[in-house]
């Protein structure tokens, strides 16, 4: 679990390193469930309200500096909120 944010309007999706890494260490080996990842529009005690995102990729990780750019299929999830 982590935060990020977008920072395009055709998928680009920033977030720490440390986020998409198995051991949550910024050079950890990188998580194999990405294409299953879920984004929550804001955090619920609960964690009701996400949505399943298909097509999560990462495209770029910089360990010594904790970030990660992935990229979201928004064509794959055009059915989400």
């Amino acid at each position: 679990m982590g935060t990020g944010f977008f920072v395009s309007p055709d998928g680009w999706f920033v977030t720490a390193a440390h986020v998409v890494t198995e051991n949550n260490q910024s050079n950890g080996p990188t998580r194999t469930d990405l294409a299953q990842a879920w984004l929550q529009k804001e955090q619920r005690r609960d964690f009701s309200g996400g949505e399943l995102c298909n097509g999560v990729a990462l495209a770029h990780i910089d360990a010594s500096t904790d970030f990660a750019l992935l990229k979201v299929d928004f064509t794959a999830n055009a059915r989400k909120e």
